[in-house]
């Protein structure tokens, strides 16, 4: 029961993440705007906005327009449940609670570059205490978690001095507070965020979707990085 319950939170939660990305990307304000279609752009009342179970009773159309509804909601949703039971099996509370809240916040983070190749500075501070707290509150060695931000932050910082656009600051600063929050699966992290970017780009330069003068969103890769390994 409580694992079918853990599903049903998970996709709650991060039905709420694209709902706080969508809202930031299009300017509207996430705590007093209504939920509204994307296409007729009708007020949705709460029974619209029932995770999974609402997109199967409407068969995936608008209630009040009847054009299809992105499948990427349900997707999200789908995703959120699972991620949010494997934490909760593999992790203890204290640790889920914090991974689930940085993985929510790096969904957002992840979904607006994408959208908008920009992070905002609020979830970068967010991140950090999240990742202070953590330090403090399991005794992590702070020698290694200072030889991780060398070894990943040092090469990134000076890409970026040497070769404009090449990477962002975000990019780097989020990577020194997933090293105070993953300690030494950031090395994991790192790599898998590394090769998955260079998967996709190859792929996008061959089939001619892409150029190499194409800025490319590298925080969803991160996101990648992120879940691998926790889920490993």
């Amino acid at each position: 029961m409580i694992y079918i319950l853990l599903f049903i939170l998970g996709t709650i939660f991060y039905s709420f993440s694209y709902c706080v990305s969508y809202r930031i990307i299009h300017h509207l304000n996430f705590v007093s705007d209504h939920s509204r279609c994307e296409y007729c752009d009708h007020i949705l009342n709460w029974y619209d906005l029932i995770p999974i179970i609402s997109y199967i009773c409407l068969k995936g159309n608008c209630r009040y327009c009847d054009h299809p509804i992105l499948r990427n909601h349900l997707y999200i949703e789908i995703l959120g449940g699972f991620i949010t039971l494997i934490l909760y099996i593999k992790y203890n509370l204290l640790c889920f609670i914090i991974y689930e809240i940085v993985g929510m916040i790096l969904f957002i983070c992840a979904y607006i570059d994408y959208k908008e190749l920009v992070i905002y500075d609020v979830f970068q501070y967010i991140l950090m205490v999240l990742g202070i707290i953590k330090c403090i509150v399991f005794y992590n060695n702070m020698k290694w978690i200072v030889i991780y931000i060398l070894i990943i932050c040092v090469p990134l910082l000076l890409l970026a001095l040497l070769k404009k656009q090449s990477i962002g600051m975000g990019d780097i600063y989020l990577y020194a507070s997933l090293c105070l929050i993953l300690n030494n699966q950031i090395i994991l992290c790192f790599i898998i965020s590394i090769y998955s970017s260079l998967i996709v780009c190859l792929y996008l330069l061959l089939t001619k979707r892409l150029s190499l003068s194409d800025p490319i969103p590298f925080i969803p890769f991160i996101y990648i990085g992120y879940l691998v390994c926790l889920m490993i």
